[in-house]
């Protein structure tokens, strides 16, 4: 049995609420997306 799909609930550049289609959540307010069950990297900083 597979589990829940994973998805974000806010946007992680400006935490607005993200919005949805099929494939995609993206974000109205600064243009941030990302595939359903992932999260774009890119776009965010890590630091060790």
């Amino acid at each position: 049995m597979m589990g829940k799909m994973n998805k974000l609930e806010n946007c992680p550049e400006c935490n607005s609420k993200l919005n949805e289609n099929e494939t995609i959540q993206y974000c109205e307010n600064c243009g941030y997306w990302t595939n359903k069950g992932t999260v774009r990297f890119d776009s965010i900083a890590i630091f060790a």
